[in-house]
């Protein structure tokens, strides 16, 4: 877990006629939860990418604990839910330890400890080519959580979800972060979709912050 700081950061586009992001002034604590709402082009996917170190802001420094995000474990749950079809649910879940040389003792904890929390149990085993939109969803957020990353960024995680799913996946996600109690910016355009989860609420438009206030959003 880590602080989340961006001071005064503006990211400009070649050939865009303002900035993506522009002179943005936030602080989010460790172990915090920073909601980041906004209409499409707003900035939000941006700023996760500043605080994920996949874009170089051109005015102003983000940092995450004492450092530059490059020092630190982000972990960036996308839109797409990208799994590796031919692995297991578990072989996927576990890529990020194995790729770190983890003791196969370590691997098989930290998997089964996600696996329980996100009730993957019954779904382990199986190939993830065989996986719904909402369990390929969990799949990719128990890989983002076993390595137990510094921050965790979500850029519309629940945006292509059944709405008859979302609800529960809203649930779970609240269960992942109280029990990680990792940093965690959470991005969406939906204020209805936002997870109750109790933080800051911080809005974007045309790439400035407009607007913050704490509490938790919830349908």
């Amino acid at each position: 877990m880590a602080r989340v700081r961006f001071s005064g950061v503006t990211r400009h586009f070649r050939g865009a006629t303002r900035p993506a992001v522009a002179a943005v002034d936030l602080d989010v604590e460790d172990g915090a939860v920073l909601v980041v709402t906004g209409s499409s082009g707003s900035g939000k996917t941006t700023l996760l990418r500043l605080a994920a170190g996949l874009e170089e802001p051109d005015q102003g420094a983000v940092s995450i604990g004492d450092g530059d995000p490059a020092g630190a474990e982000v972990a960036f749950v996308f839109q797409n839910y990208a799994v590796y079809p031919h692995l297991s649910v578990r072989e996927n879940i576990s890529v990020p330890l194995r790729r770190t040389k983890a003791k196969k003792k370590h691997v098989t904890a930290a998997v089964e400890e996600v696996v329980t929390l996100l009730g993957l149990a019954e779904l382990s085993k199986r190939p993830a080519s065989s996986l719904s939109t909402s369990e390929r969803m969990r799949v990719v957020l128990a890989r983002s959580l076993v390595r137990r990353p510094d921050v965790l960024l979500m850029d519309e995680p629940l945006a292509n979800l059944e709405h008859g799913v979302r609800a529960e996946i809203r649930d779970q996600l609240v269960t992942a972060q109280q029990a990680f109690g990792t940093t965690t910016l959470y991005a969406t355009a939906a204020v209805e979709e936002v997870p109750p989860l109790v933080g800051r609420v911080v809005r974007l438009e045309g790439g400035r912050l407009s607007e913050a206030h704490s509490g938790a959003l919830a349908e």
